[in-house]
């Protein structure tokens, strides 16, 4: 029986190497399980470690062998993400043996994996943390959904216990890709946007002040790169002031103007929440943590999803559908009107999810 014991842990976290956000959602957590007095060690993959580095520079960090799910260049991600199949098993069978090692040389008696599901000990409370519990298959696969459910079932019950980022209400955030519980103890821990961090400046560096446009790329090569590209074409001729925020907190490059556009490589948690709220437009992907921070200072989005994502793209039809988001899909991105000074000004929602976030007690798991 696995020890449930009242005492600080020493804790071990691990966020999935897809894209930042599944390390940036983890920003409130590690911050709230410091402040209650646990130990906190952090094992991944650049940049992703780059990103809590930065928030948390005396935390111990781990770096591991990097294995990065990469996307096609076409509308569909199947055979690309199919082919990558082995090396994903690989690597769950890789976390497995680096849990053990770093349970015995760090003492760890608690694990909080993001999405990584080889992340566990079986003799160590292990919770996995992750918004997809129904996946979304697309057209072509939807044959396979129980096959992948019922895969997707066995590895979450491998775990202690699920938390799911997300709100109790109807609608929720994550919508149906959430709403299945499959595993006993699930608990829905409110948004853990990296913004809960922010201090609201309200000093940035004049480039950055009065933006009318904010754009966040994020996601996997090669389409971040490209959604970079057809962006930059919209609203380079521009007579707006463009921020291009390209969420890179490994790159050195100091920021620079081309055109209507300012390029930052990365920036804090402060001049982030700065442009959120200032911003009269704001262009994202529609990443969850994208969506979470979005929540988080109560404004809405044009959404552009990555093209054969299903989840950005049952995410987008559920923002435009229940909170009244702007889709536009990336091929469309040259011809439409949508993208213009003006539009996409007022809140989101009426209500307020900056205060859902709470950790269940980790004695009681």
């Amino acid at each position: 029986m696995k020890e449930k014991a009242t005492h600080k842990k020493r804790i071990l976290i691990s966020p999935l190497n897809w894209g930042l956000g599944h390390a940036t959602r983890l920003l409130p957590i590690i911050d709230n399980l410091i402040k209650d007095g646990h130990q906190c060690y952090v094992a991944g993959e650049k940049p992703s470690i780059n990103v809590i580095q930065q928030t948390f520079p005396n935390l111990t960090f781990i770096i591991l062998k990097d294995f990065q799910i990469k996307l096609s260049g076409s509308n569909n991600q199947l055979l690309k993400l199919t082919w990558q199949l082995p090396g994903f098993l690989k690597s769950l069978n890789r976390d497995k043996r680096t849990v053990k090692e770093l349970v015995n040389r760090f003492n760890i008696d608690f694990i909080i994996s993001d999405n990584r599901y080889g992340f566990r000990h079986r003799k160590i409370t292990s919770v996995l943390i992750t918004h997809q519990t129904n996946i979304r298959t697309g057209r072509l696969m939807c044959w396979s959904k129980p096959i992948v459910q019922l895969t997707l079932q066995y590895w979450i019950r491998r775990f202690d216990s699920c938390w799911i980022p997300d709100i109790k209400d109807t609608p929720s955030i994550a919508g149906q890709l959430g709403n299945k519980v499959m595993h006993r103890s699930t608990h829905r821990i409110g948004l853990t946007s990296r913004l809960k961090l922010a201090n609201n400046p309200t000093e940035v560096p004049g480039y950055l002040k009065n933006p009318d446009v904010l754009i966040i790329l994020s996601g996997p090569e090669p389409q971040r790169s490209i959604f970079e590209k057809l962006i930059v074409r919209r609203y380079i001729n521009s007579d707006l002031n463009v921020i291009l925020l390209r969420g890179r907190p490994d790159s050195i490059i100091k920021p620079r103007k081309h055109g209507s556009v300012t390029f930052i490589e990365h920036c804090d948690i402060n001049t982030y929440h700065y442009l959120l709220n200032k911003s009269k437009q704001i262009v994202c992907r529609s990443g969850y943590s994208t969506l979470m921070d979005l929540f988080h200072v109560n404004r809405k989005a044009i959404l552009i999803p990555t093209p054969g994502q299903y989840e950005q793209e049952y995410l987008a039809m559920h923002m435009k559908k229940h909170f009244h988001f702007t889709v536009v899909t990336q091929k469309k991105i040259l011809k439409t009107s949508r993208l213009a000074f003006g539009i996409n000004t007022y809140k989101a929602t009426a209500n307020s999810y900056a205060n859902s976030f709470q950790l269940p007690p980790l004695n009681k798991l």
